[in-house]
């Protein structure tokens, strides 16, 4: 049942009864307070879904973190592959120059020279980039992680805040509630009070009030309230 049903519920004027204007007031105010809790209830949906989103776009800076790494990761092994390589053109130039030892030993002596400098060169260097490949994503990783950190810490704090308000809000919507469905079950329970209530409002206004079948309905109405609460 929504508020507006709440609020514009009819019932049949008798003389006997309960005070029409007092239930009708009464119907009102839970409306009212049921509309005000469900748009707070809104509200607070709303900010859920948005910090999903915000934890959505940290993956995606995460996903980057990891692209960066892997990329670092793919020139470490081009960089090992030629170094292997030259390994490899130094161990082929070697042989080829002892099986020429006879003939050139001062060649073979230059040319094993110049491929361990071009080896040590191209290796120096490939650590040089690696390195410097490393410290900038080592750099950036500790900076998107001390950030992603501050603000997931942040992000944690509000949303357990929300959640907070949001059973708040709950409670006190079933404790409104319950206490409209306390009251007519009071009068519903005790004879006396019910009387005392049917003659004052009969003495105040006798064509005011509510016959009993209309206060059934009411009950009913509020119990069906109360079930729907979780």
């Amino acid at each position: 049942m929504t508020s507006d049903e709440l609020r514009n519920k009819e019932f049949t004027i008798t003389r006997k009864g309960y005070s029409q204007e007092e239930v009708r007031a009464f119907l009102d105010s839970v409306a009212d307070a049921w509309e005000e809790r469900m748009a707070e209830l809104e509200k607070i949906e709303q900010g859920l879904a948005g910090l999903e989103k915000e934890i959505e776009s940290f993956e995606t800076v995460r996903d980057s973190l990891s692209e960066c790494l892997e990329a670092a990761n793919e020139k470490i092994a081009t960089y090992r592959s030629r170094a292997k390589m030259a390994e490899r053109h130094a161990r082929e130039a070697e042989q080829r120059a002892l099986a020429a030892e006879e003939k050139a030993e001062d060649a073979i002596r230059e040319v094993r020279a110049e491929l361990e400098a071009e080896r040590d060169e191209m290796l120096r260097q490939a650590r040089e980039e690696v390195n410097l490949v490393l410290q900038e994503a080592a750099k950036r990783g500790k900076m998107y992680i001390r950030k992603s950190r501050e603000k997931a810490d942040r992000m944690h704090e509000h949303l357990a805040l929300l959640q907070s308000q949001r059973l708040l809000l709950i409670a006190r919507l079933k404790s409104l509630l319950l206490a409209s469905v306390q009251f007519i079950e009071d009068l519903e329970s005790d004879p006396v009070l019910a009387r005392h209530v049917v003659g004052q409002q009969t003495e105040a206004n006798p064509k005011a009030g509510l016959s009993a079948r209309e206060l059934e309905s009411i009950i009913q109405t509020l119990d069906i309230l109360k079930e729907k609460m979780p």
